[in-house]
């Protein structure tokens, strides 16, 4: 019988070039949006340009990072095989990632740019990031928090003071009339996906970098923010989630469960600070507009409807493998859809066929267990949860977007476990192991 041999996952080296490479891709991912890009000229998503420019910045600094670490090891090669054979569901998930990909180039003719930042980007930052040690991942989660502040504060005073960091641009036109602030995350939807994830994440006890002080601060600022974002479906999700976590917790008590002084404090302490925000910002107005768009949304809800007419023009052909491209895009032009199908499931369904789009869903499940396996898992649950109910009711995930890396990078930084540097700890041997004992 072959000895056990511990293999080290890929964990970045202890070393300053690993740690600013890790702090480069926090801070490209969050306060480097695709408009911002699009602003400077690189043609993320403007037409033209070079195919380089269609990924994230972010997204080449991850791989190299990651590119490096396996290479710490040894033969980068044999670190991605023994990391296939210990995280299993990941390296589906990327095979279907590639399936996509394949079907993109070969079958559809279209570009597939989109699922490099979208879908494989997330499989890096679980590989970097899913067993950080403390010190390091300490030092993340507080980048992480001032970046997510100051996305916030930006966006409120944005919005309190009429302007812009960066123009709302939207295939080539600009949206000069738009009150919802784009501040760091660029488009005022991921703003709304990405900070309800972030304010739920603090309420399910994210933060403990931080003094209670300052959590309580970072707490209201960006649960006020929410509001200057208008993401009315993020909104509503966020607020019924809390009440939920609320009940759940009202309940135990009851029950004779304990709890932490604190938390109480916490509440109290919060709940004056966001009224008085809420006061300043229904005194410049914003209510008016947040419930004028409630009442009156543009068409967007209409929208939504419409989506599902798209399928009385698809065959079983086409249902099942992807109709043609210049044929959807017709349909959708036709249903006031040009700026894209509002549901990432019926969107991919649309775009790849049930083939492709069904065994890619239940993999993404698959990747989601694990990421919520490497931190804790309740919190990370319950801010998948939030993070995949707004998706169902917006372009999100079936665009180029850098947001579901960001979400696992939050998740795996802020619910972190307790890794050491050195951990001891001994697993069955690997593929490659098994091989070079032979």
């Amino acid at each position: 019988m072959s000895p056990a041999i511990a293999y080290p996952p890929i964990i970045p080296p202890k070393g300053r070039l690993f740690d600013v490479g890790l702090i480069a891709v926090l801070v490209l991912f969050l306060a480097v949006s695709p408009l911002m890009l699009d602003m400077f000229g690189w043609h993320y998503g403007a037409p033209g340009g070079s195919a380089l420019e269609k990924i994230h910045p972010a997204t080449w600094m991850l791989f190299a990072v990651l590119f490096l670490s396996a290479s710490a090891r040894g033969n980068p090669l044999s670190t991605v095989i023994d990391a296939a054979h210990r995280y299993p569901g990941v390296f589906i998930y990327v095979t279907a990632v590639l399936v996509l990909i394949a079907q993109a180039i070969l079958i559809l003719h279209q570009p597939f740019t989109v699922y490099i930042d979208t879908f494989l980007a997330p499989a890096a930052v679980f590989l970097l990031l899913h067993r950080l040690p403390e010190h390091r991942g300490r030092r993340l989660a507080l980048l992480i928090h001032a970046l997510f502040f100051i996305n916030a504060v930006i966006g409120i005073a944005e919005f309190v003071f009429g302007f812009r960091v960066t123009p709302f641009v939207i295939e080539g036109v600009e949206f000069g009339t738009e009150w919802r602030s784009s501040a760091l995350f660029g488009h005022p939807l991921s703003n709304a996906l990405m900070m309800g994830c972030y304010v739920l994440s603090l309420a399910l006890g994210a933060g403990r970098e931080m003094p209670l002080v300052v959590r309580l601060c970072v707490f209201a600022v960006a649960a006020l923010s929410m509001a200057v974002f208008g993401g009315r479906a993020a909104t509503v999700v966020l607020i019924v989630l809390i009440a939920l976590l609320a009940l759940k917790k009202l309940f135990s008590i009851l029950a004779g469960k304990s709890f932490d002084l604190r938390s109480v404090w916490f509440v109290l302490l919060c709940l004056p600070v966001v009224l008085a925000g809420f006061a300043v910002i229904y005194d410049v107005g914003f209510f008016d507009r947040f419930l004028g768009r409630i009442f009156d949304d543009a068409g967007s809800a209409g929208t939504r409807l419409a989506m599902f007419s798209l399928f009385r023009h698809l065959s079983w052909y086409d249902l099942l493998v992807g109709p043609d491209p210049s044929h959807l895009k017709t349909y959708t032009t036709i249903y006031g859809l040009e700026l894209g199908i509002e549901s990432f499931w019926i969107a991919m369904i649309m775009v790849n066929g049930l083939i492709v789009a069904l065994p890619f869903f239940a993999t993404l499940i698959v990747f989601c267990h694990a990421v919520s396996k490497a931190a804790q898992r309740a919190p990370a649950v319950w801010v998948f949860v939030s993070f995949f109910a707004v998706a169902s009711a917006s372009l999100s995930l079936s665009a180029k977007t850098p947001d579901f890396a960001i979400l696992v990078a939050v998740i795996l930084i802020l619910f972190r476990k307790p890794w050491q540097e050195t951990t001891d700890y001994v697993l069955q041997p690997t593929l490659s192991a098994q091989l070079a004992l032979r």
